[in-house]
């Protein structure tokens, strides 16, 4: 009975020693590494969801991906192809018909570069601006009719990547949802892009105007 105490601290000083040990394993540099790999990956695709990448010029286009890359939460737009981050700097694409692409994001995070069939490829990350041109380029826009008609301007405009006609006007992108456009004599023309990218709208001479988008 009296050996009793004795053999509870003895318990109790094992159960400790089990459980720091325990918590230095848990701490070993591999599982510290692991931990630090697993925290770089899900940085990375935190910021690659909902970025667009346009395919750099002159170079090849591989098969099986668009010219403009679209991340979403889970997949990669518009075929909808899943994919899978690692570190802080590889992406992997997982095509429907089985095979993969690793791809390598740049220092700057502004390129992804990959090598297929011994041929180099690269996308560029598309801006704010590079997004709002991508929306814009090949619509065309009609006057609404209830409203005025802006002097330098016509009732239909068509935009290009770095104009908009059929005056050719350069434009600008100043956010998401405003452009500027220069009129060659010198002025300038400050124009909204509503929520839903389907009109345009601005104010000139204290008067309202706006444009709806036309059907492709």
């Amino acid at each position: 009975m009296k050996n009793k105490p004795c053999l509870t601290l003895v318990l109790c000083m094992c159960a400790f020693v089990s459980t720091s040990l325990g918590g230095l394993r848990d701490q070993s540099p591999g599982n510290e590494a692991a931990g630090r790999a697993d925290q770089a990956a899900e940085n990375l695709k935190k910021r690659l969801i909902g970025t667009s990448w346009k395919a750099a010029p002159i170079q090849p286009l591989r098969g099986g991906l668009a010219p403009i890359l679209t991340f979403t939460a889970e997949t990669l737009a518009p075929e909808g192809y899943r994919y899978e981050v690692s570190g802080a700097d590889r992406v992997t694409v997982h095509f429907k018909h089985g095979d993969t692409q690793d791809m390598q994001l740049s220092a700057d995070g502004k390129r992804l570069t990959f090598t297929f069939a011994e041929k180099d490829y690269a996308y560029e990350l598309l801006d704010t601006a590079g997004k709002v041109k991508m929306q814009l380029d090949g619509t065309s826009w009609k006057a609404i009719p209830d409203f005025p008609l802006r002097g330098g301007l016509s009732a239909v405009l068509t935009f290009s990547d770095d104009t908009v006609g059929p005056a050719g006007y350069r434009y600008e992108v100043n956010s998401e949802d405003s452009i500027t456009i220069h009129f060659s004599r010198g002025d300038t023309q400050l124009m909204l892009l509503s929520t839903n990218g389907r009109q345009l709208t601005f104010i000139f001479g204290g008067k309202t105007y706006a444009y709806e988008l036309m059907p492709r």
